[in-house]
Parts: structure tokens; C-alpha cells; sequence
């Protein structure tokens, strides 16, 4: 046989199939996501991934927020913390402000007009720092206090807003009890167990201990906390609590995203890995095949030109071994720079997100 014969015909005996392993190969998707839901997205408690962050805060306007705390208004200041606390919300957050008993006087004859009046000022929707400041700045501390009322159309504000993509808060800003014979403690709970989900988050300024003990009843009805401030200093230090705890939250979120970019990562390099070891493995199986085919052919003399074969079933080992490191070159560095790439998309946001936090 010419040398051309005799490699095609041994060649057809034992070359491996190679077909399965170049398929896995192209299909070896090298891209790297993270798949860590960032804050105010993060999970419900049952696990399941969360689409949005919406919070609600309620701020007393009644009469007795017109006392004064180191030379401000109750009221003021409460304008000052919101202001500051609903800038510092996350990334694609909602945010909505509704007032209570900000109608009539806190005098008898004005008790119904104010037990009555609860308004939202600013709609929920994402922060815009100029309308947010206007939608509060005419605040005035006037009225009584519908605590009531008011959790029960927070519950309307957000009655959309349910569901298990959504994380709903609620924070209250007052520094008193219910004065319009509602029951804040029922209405909290009946939010917190709707559809809604919602957690009552309750903010005592200047509270006595009646009234503490009141307000700490309705934020244990709506699954929250309560929290007692005195000055401008510990209403601040409440909202910087909180803004620590969603940068907290971040920062979790960027380990993790973290963790699991380096886990996919690993992942996908060891299927390679596993591919391009089977296919060098194939390589040298076939390789050992065709020479002992090669021996065979010279020994029973059946072969014009032995050097000649030779030549051609080395260059088939060499050509395939070629493809093979090229391919796995290719996928490798796709895999690293998706890699990277995505590990610095969240060292951006995470930073960002606690620069905003600060």
C-alpha cells in the first residue's frame, strides 16, 4: 500500500470520536454573573429573591412636635433625619412620605378635622432629592395624632407592592401615642400580615415611658423595632444605625458576589479541565493505536514507505494537540476576563453603594 492508503485505511479503525468532547467544548459557556441579589433586592425570609426595596415613613405632625429639643422643633429636626436617612437609601429603593394629623389644631373643637388627616406627600418612587425636600419642607407640627389611620393607609400606599419581590418598610416618626381612639397596635399587625408583608419600624422622640411602652406594642405588632430618641443627636445616631446596617448589607453582598464568582469561576475552569484532559487522553490513545497499526504493516511488509506514514500520523497527533491547547487557551482567558470583569463590576457598586451610606 502507498502511504496514503494505509494511513486513511488505519486511520477508519481506530481514530477516536472526538465529536462529544469538541461539543462540550462549544458549549462551555465561559460568562460569569453574579447571581447575589444586591440590597434592597436581597431575600425574603423564606429565601426567595427580592425585586425592589419600598419604604414608607410616617412622621407625626402633631401639635406636641412643635416642642422643642435643643433649640428646634421635634418637628425640624424629624425634617432634617428623614431628609438625610431616605438620600442615603440604596440604589433603586422607593421611597414614599406620608404625614398624619397635619390638619386643624390639637384643640378639641379641631379633633375630628385632624383625626382625619393623613396625606401623602411624596408618592412612592425613587429619591429625588429636589421634590423630596419640598414634598416636607412646609410641615408644620399642628394636630393630633391618627397613628391608626395612618398605618392603615401606609397599607393602601403599598397595597401594589406585595408579593415575594418586594421588601417593604415602614418607618414611624412620633413622639407620641395614639390620640384619635384608634388601635395602631392591630392596625400594624394586620400590615404586617397582608399581602404586604410589611415590617413597622417605629421612632419614639422625646417619648415618656406610657408612651414608649405604647409605641414598642404597635412596632411588635408589625414585626419590627422600636427605638427611642431623645435629641437631635440620637435620632441621628438611629438613622446612621440604619444606614450602617444596609451598608453592612453591601458590604455581605460584595463577599458573597464575591464567593460566588470565584465558585462559578472554578467551576467552569474545571470542566475544562476535565474536556481537555479527556481530549489529550483520546490524543495519545489514538496515537499509540495508529503506531502499533504502523509496526504491524511494516513487519508483514504490506507498506511502500513507512517513514512516510509515520510522518503523517505524527503530524495528525501534533495537528490535534495543537487544537486542543488552542481551544483551551481560548475558553481559559474568556473565563478569566469575565471573571474579572464581573469582580469589578462589584467592587464598583458595592463601593459606591458604601460611599453613598457614609
Amino acid at each position: 500500500m502507498s502511504a496514503q492508503e494505509a494511513y486513511s485505511r488505519i486511520v477508519s479503525l481506530v481514530a477516536e470520536d472526538y465529536a462529544s468532547q469538541v461539543k462540550k467544548l462549544d458549549n462551555l459557556d465561559p460568562t460569569i454573573k453574579s447571581n447575589i441579589k444586591q440590597p434592597g433586592s436581597m431575600k425574603t425570609p423564606n429565601g426567595k429573591p427580592l425585586t425592589k426595596m419600598n419604604v414608607e415613613i410616617l412622621i407625626d405632625s402633631s401639635g406636641s412636635m412643635a416642642g422643642k429639643v435643643q433649640g428646634q422643633t421635634k418637628m425640624e429636626l424629624a425634617k432634617q433625619a428623614v431628609q438625610q436617612f431616605a438620600a442615603n437609601l440604596p440604589e433603586g429603593a422607593n421611597v414614599a412620605v406620608r404625614v398624619y394629623g397635619n390638619k386643624g389644631t390639637n384643640s378639641e373643637k379641631d379633633k375630628s378635622i385632624s383625626c382625619s388627616s393623613s396625606e401623602i406627600l411624596y408618592p412612592l418612587q425613587p429619591y429625588d432629592a429636589t421634590r423630596f425636600q419640598q414634598s416636607i419642607a412646609n410641615l408644620k407640627p399642628v394636630g393630633w395624632t391618627p397613628l391608626a389611620a395612618s398605618i392603615r393607609s401606609a397599607q393602601n400606599d403599598l397595597a401594589k407592592q406585595q408579593g415575594e419581590g418586594a421588601q417593604n418598610i415602614i418607618y414611624v416618626v412620633s413622639d407620641g401615642v395614639e390620640t384619635c381612639g384608634g388601635n395602631p397596635v392591630q392596625e400594624a399587625k394586620n400590615l404586617h400580615h397582608s399581602n404586604i408583608k410589611a415590617v413597622v419600624n417605629i421612632i419614639g422622640f422625646d417619648v415618656d415611658d406610657a408612651g414608649q411602652k405604647a409605641l414598642k406594642a404597635v412596632a411588635e405588632a408589625g414585626g419590627g423595632s422600636y427605638q427611642t430618641v431623645n435629641n437631635q443627636e440620637d435620632l441621628k445616631s438611629y438613622f446612621e444605625r440604619e444606614k450602617s446596617r444596609l451598608r453592612d448589607e453591601w458590604i455581605e453582598w460584595g463577599n458573597k458576589s464575591w464567593s460566588d464568582v470565584m465558585d462559578q469561576s472554578f467551576h467552569k475552569w474545571d470542566q475544562l479541565h476535565e474536556i481537555i484532559f479527556a481530549l489529550h487522553d483520546m490524543n495519545s490513545r489514538e496515537l499509540d493505536h495508529l503506531s502499533s497499526l504502523e509496526s504491524l504493516l511494516l513487519d508483514a511488509g504490506k507498506i511502500e514507505n513507512y517513514n512516510a506514514l509515520h510522518s503523517m500520523v505524527s503530524q495528525r497527533f501534533e495537528l490535534i494537540k495543537k487544537y486542543i491547547v488552542a481551544r483551551d487557551k481560548r475558553i481559559e482567558a474568556a473565563i478569566k476576563n469575565n471573571q474579572e470583569k464581573t469582580l469589578d463590576d462589584i467592587h464598583k457598586k458595592e463601593q459606591e453603594a458604601r460611599d453613598q451610606l457614609k
